[in-house]
């Protein structure tokens, strides 16, 4: 998997052409200002086709975070080593493009229910992954608990113990019922699971969340099937 992954990042870095002006259609993740020699310019970082890539724009802006964008410029050079982290693209102009998807209807809806932005900015990283401002990220790395904000092992476990419990009210009176012999917990832990992949699309298989994702999905394969990893 990851001799593939590193074949489909090289094949990308080979489209990206440093000769000459180019256009770029990317994803606006993060925007922050950022002050040198007096002058004020904001930062963005995009993501286009899985690559990153940075930007800065001189012009006043308003919140662009999560914003489809077309962008026209230069790419700066950098090596394929690099572009596994980020490049840098050079901005000449760009123009913000009419796109949403599932996502962006969630993050107004829970915009919507938060008269703070920091707020709403808060829990949206915690439910849906989205990236905390500068701000935020700034707060919670002086008070230490920047990883109980990722999303990660941790949400997974409290996420499908309260699913699996919420399943098990409905599940638990039919299978005693009607299907007696079905095992309970092989069948909500089903449901579970496919509960948890959808959850993990919605996330755009966010790479901490994915990992937990694997590793329980793993576990509860070995369980199924009655693997035994110990013996004694």
């Amino acid at each position: 998997m990851l001799a593939i992954n590193l074949y489909l990042e090289y094949l990308n870095y080979q489209k990206l052409d440093f000769s000459k002006p180019t256009s770029l259609s990317a994803q606006i993740l993060l925007q922050y200002p950022k002050t040198k020699d007096q002058k004020t310019y904001f930062v963005l970082k995009l993501q286009s086709k899985g690559m990153i890539f940075y930007t800065t724009i001189k012009e006043p802006l308003k919140n662009l975070q999560y914003r489809h964008a077309q962008f026209f410029g230069k790419f700066k050079p950098c090596s394929l080593l690099e572009s596994l982290r980020s490049c840098f693209f050079q901005t000449y102009s760009f123009s913000l493009m009419r796109k949403h998807n599932f996502k962006s209807h969630l993050r107004h809806f829970i915009d919507s229910a938060h008269s703070s932005a920091l707020v709403g900015n808060l829990y949206r990283a915690l439910f849906i992954g989205d990236s905390l401002n500068k701000d935020l990220r700034d707060r919670a790395n002086a008070l230490g608990i920047n990883h109980l904000l990722a999303i990660s092992g941790f949400h997974l476990g409290i996420l499908s113990a309260s699913v699996y419990f919420l399943f098990s009210l409905f599940y638990t009176p039919l299978q005693k019922r009607y299907f007696p012999y079905r095992n309970a917990f092989y069948d909500i832990g089903v449901l579970v699971w496919v509960f948890l992949l959808g959850y993990l699309l919605l996330l755009d298989f966010l790479p901490s969340f994915f990992r937990a994702f694997l590793m329980g999905l793993l576990g509860f394969l070995a369980c199924f099937f009655g693997v035994r990893l110990l013996s004694f």
